[in-house]
């Protein structure tokens, strides 16, 4: 069986998928209210 060639614009999006599920992991960490254990905020 031959590979598969990989998709360029496929990558790029699971790239730019990858870049802002971490950057809204960032974003909830810095505005997280004081009194929420952070447990809560985690996934």
């Amino acid at each position: 069986m031959p590979q598969q060639p990989i998709n360029p614009s496929h990558l790029l999006k699971l790239t730019r998928t990858y870049q802002m599920r971490v950057q809204q992991q960032e974003d909830l960490h810095l505005h997280r209210p004081n009194h929420l254990p952070k447990e809560e905020w985690l996934p």
